[in-house]
């Protein structure tokens, strides 16, 4: 594979918006432009372009025709030019010369979201335009958004206790360190049974994760849940207590939390109880509400600092000393929550039916 000479890096591995969407702050996304040449280069210009799309498509119901919509929508369009078009082209000097960027990202912008029926994401293009009888140098860069949670909510970092009564026979006990997790991360939960009668015990205790994912079209009834659920541990007890290992997978139906205008994931935890009653076997639910956080626990709750104001210059440029003067720069049917101003720069969203 050819090396190309122009290259995007990014100052983190992703950008964090911290909270919801509408007590999110903003972030601002830090990198370089580099090139790299062997030779001086002339350069028409230099354009460092990002953006932000929608694509979902889901169908209306299941069935033998259903309705299938599909909506394609720009939620961010930002450009920066480096080096700016001119009668005479710029000439770059051999060896490495870097330009620094900075794009903010309004807090209200959805994050990135990947699953079977949608994706939102963000990329970064930078463009070097060369002569008309020569190819333009293209680099490109995809841009991870994450939305953490507040640290206002602590409902995600309290312990979950519960406690419920089977047929009158006995207690069940049940604590989690926390709500919410990360996909991959491992943590115990803790079971004790407390029978009314000698002749009732648990034969095995298995966790069940469960994922609801809606896809829709903001302010319409153009709505379509569905709901999953695999089992993602399970062992026998011995005796009246068990701390159950639970891990959240990282591959297969499973994705992270999110709320967005068009793609929504929620999960839901069950604990699946086998008794034996009087040597007959009989079952019981323990179900909580659960977060699959896009990030480690230990991330997803890090107190970021403060957002810093920007002036009204939507994007900046810094260039390196070495690079000259500086230039300007179940299937449930379910209502999707929608954002009340999604951030918007260009396009409208685009829903239509499409008849199979």
């Amino acid at each position: 594979m050819k090396h190309s000479p122009l290259e995007i890096t990014l100052q983190d591995k992703f950008l964090v918006l911290h909270g919801s969407s509408t007590e999110a702050a903003g972030a601002v996304l830090r990198g370089s432009v580099i090139l790299r040449l062997k030779e001086a280069v002339k350069l028409r210009s230099l354009v460092l372009k990002l953006r932000g799309k929608v694509d979902v498509k889901w169908s209306s119901a299941a069935g033998p025709k259903p309705d299938v919509y599909h909506i394609k929508k720009t939620v961010l369009s930002s450009s920066l030019t480096i080096l700016e078009p001119q009668e005479h082209f710029h000439t770059l000097p051999a060896g490495e010369t870097k330009y620094e960027f900075e794009f903010p990202f309004n807090g209200d912008l959805p994050e990135t979201v990947h699953t079977d029926q949608g994706h939102i994401y963000y990329t970064l293009k930078a463009v070097a335009e060369r002569s008309f009888l020569l190819r333009n140098i293209i680099a490109k860069k995809d841009v991870l958004v994450k939305r953490f949670s507040s640290i206002n909510n602590v409902e995600d970092i309290e312990p979950i206790t519960l406690m419920r009564i089977f047929n009158s026979d006995a207690a069940c006990h049940v604590f989690v360190p926390k709500k919410a997790y990360g996909m991959g991360e491992t943590f115990p939960i803790k079971f004790k049974l407390n029978p009314f009668m000698d002749n009732i015990h648990v034969t095995r205790v298995s966790c069940r994760l469960t994922q609801k994912v809606s896809y829709g079209s903001p302010n319409t009834d153009k709505v379509r849940s569905v709901k999953q659920w695999r089992e993602i541990a399970s062992e026998q007890l011995e005796g009246n207590q068990l701390i159950l290992p639970v891990k959240i997978p990282t591959q297969g139906i499973f994705f992270h939390a999110c709320d967005t205008d068009y793609i929504r994931t929620e999960h839901e935890m069950a604990l699946k109880i086998d008794f034996d009653v009087n040597g007959k076997q009989e079952i019981g639910y323990i179900r909580f509400p659960f977060t699959v956080a896009a990030e480690s626990s230990d991330e997803f709750f890090d107190v970021l600092p403060p957002y810093v104001p920007y002036s009204s210059n939507r994007m900046s440029l810094v260039l390196s000393p070495s690079a000259g003067n500086p230039c300007t720069v179940e299937q449930v049917e379910n209502e999707l929550p929608s954002y009340e101003n999604i951030f918007e720069i260009e396009s409208s969203p685009m829903v239509f039916p499409i008849k199979n």
